[in-house]
């Protein structure tokens, strides 16, 4: 089995517009939904685990990929 991490970026959040990184969180789930559908257009199935580590705030999520079974 293969996996896909997504980290939240701290250094481009902008402070003076996005002062709860609000934005920046709704950037980031945008970016995993798009990664789960790609990863569906090529075959793979991608079961998401949000918030995996809670000691690691920045560590959104963690996709456990798998190869669709052949049809």
């Amino acid at each position: 089995d293969q996996s896909v991490h997504l980290y939240a970026n701290a250094d481009l959040q902008l402070p003076h517009t996005d002062p709860d990184a609000r934005d920046l969180m709704l950037s980031c789930g945008a970016a995993l939904h798009h990664c789960v559908v790609a990863l569906a257009a090529l075959g793979w199935q991608a079961k998401v685990h949000r918030f995996p580590n809670p000691a690691e705030q920045d560590h959104l999520a963690a996709l456990e990929l798998r190869r669709y079974p052949a049809a």
